[in-house]
């Protein structure tokens, strides 16, 4: 006799929860070809390069000249580097020589 909190294949049960996975899956999951990963990725490069010329500038006159007025520049890089990262490890792949994207959490 099975129970009811059985894992197999055709448990009513777990063939819900797998179900729900996938919906859930397709909610959370971003495609890496999507225009709000695309814009994303340009919104991250301008930073890149941006952040690059401020940080040197702090780095070689900040302490000369005082930087107290880049703090609100410098809290807005590092809020986008962060969802930046969040973003790559929620955005499907296509792994070389595949057509089919990736999309395991």
């Amino acid at each position: 006799m099975k129970s009811e909190d059985s894992d197999y294949p055709n448990d009513i049960n777990y063939q819900e929860e797998e179900e729900f996975n996938l919906n859930f899956t397709k909610m959370v999951v971003l495609s890496e070809k999507g225009a709000f990963v695309q814009a994303w990725t340009i919104i991250n490069m301008f930073s890149c390069l941006i952040s690059s010329y401020i940080y040197s500038w702090m780095a070689a006159f900040g302490h000369k000249s005082g930087y107290q007025d880049l703090i609100p520049f410098i809290i807005i890089f590092e809020v986008i580097f962060s969802v930046h990262i969040v973003i790559k490890l929620i955005t499907d792949y296509t792994p070389e020589g595949e057509t089919m994207p990736v999309r395991n959490l």
